[in-house]
């Protein structure tokens, strides 16, 4: 992972040298002001392409076709907004991108993009042929606002946030892993269907997917096999088949829940054991109960005490 920032420069040189560390290739500008500027990034390789985590004050960038022409690149930027709106132009389409929203740019044809305030992005850039087999035309999908919305959509942003997350913490080939696993759902949210056949997508991508999706719902209480498989747009045969090296994908929603309950009865000052047994998808406090003293050998309100030092 490697780290930018312009933190430690001068106020008065922090947008030239951004500009030409960052942005040495195109035209950067940003709007009047006489407030210092701020930017940081984090950059990671992977096999299928790169990811960009980028926070910055206003800043617009213009690629021109002679600067293109310089370089030997054909890529695809695929970026997501985290905070901010932003704007992109291509050809003669101009769109804004709010929170939440896909943008896709052809960087090999004059571009320009940016926000007029501080923003948050996160980006990977595709080789072409790589975007094509990957996620579908260039010419078909460029230039398009995919704003926030729908099931796929939602499940592809958390997953592009968490992935932004744990990915310094990534071996080489969990991030290769996890790339993959979010080039498919990338596919899904802006075309609508899988970039592949189900069962060319490898297992642990569609693991690492399903147990994503275990996560940001472990508050339902109604979460099963059959909601994760149609989330994911896979038979539950199959959503079974990626699980066979575990326990189960009923025992993996079951840990998920246990061991988010674990943390948040170990936090000071935290909820109550009620509330928490009904955040972690709970229905009732024996069935928690028991099912807390198999995994962990004591019940909530020991673990509680211990914690406490009582």
């Amino acid at each position: 992972m490697i780290k930018e920032s312009t933190e430690g420069v001068r106020s008065k040189d922090s947008f030239d040298f951004w500009r030409e560390k960052a942005t040495p290739l195109v035209n950067a500008h940003r709007p009047a002001s006489a407030a210092p500027f701020s930017a940081s990034r984090q950059m990671a390789a992977v096999t299928l392409g790169s990811f960009v985590d980028t926070r910055s004050d206003a800043l617009g960038i213009e690629q021109t076709a002679k600067q293109i022409r310089q370089q030997d690149s054909d890529n695809i930027a695929i970026s997501m907004v985290v905070s901010g709106d932003c704007y992109q132009q291509q050809g003669d389409t101009s769109v804004e991108v709010g929170y939440g929203g896909i943008a896709i740019v052809d960087m090999n044809s004059p571009y320009a993009v940016g926000s007029s305030s501080a923003y948050r992005e996160l980006r990977v850039h595709l080789p072409r042929d790589v975007f094509t087999a990957q996620i579908g035309r260039v010419e078909t999908l460029a230039g398009r606002d995919y704003a926030a919305g729908g099931a796929l959509h939602r499940l592809f942003a958390s997953y592009f946030r968490e992935f932004a997350e744990v990915l310094p913490a990534m071996s080489t080939t969990e991030a290769d892993r996890g790339f993959e696993g979010l080039l498919y759902l990338l596919q899904s949210a802006v075309a609508g269907r899988a970039p592949v056949a189900k069962n060319q997508v490898g297992p642990e991508a569609l693991r690492s997917l399903a147990e994503t999706y275990i996560r940001r719902h472990l508050h339902d209480p109604d979460l099963d096999p059959h909601r994760i498989a149609a989330a994911l747009s896979i038979s539950r045969t199959r959503l079974y088949e990626v699980f066979a090296e575990t326990d189960g994908v009923a025992a993996t929603i079951l840990a998920a829940r246990l061991d988010a309950a674990q943390r948040m009865l170990m936090l000071p000052g935290g909820a109550a054991i009620g509330v928490v047994l009904l955040d972690c998808g709970f229905r009732d406090a024996p069935t928690f109960n028991r099912a807390f003293r198999r995994r962990f050998g004591m019940t909530p309100t020991d673990l509680r005490a211990m914690s406490q030092g009582r």
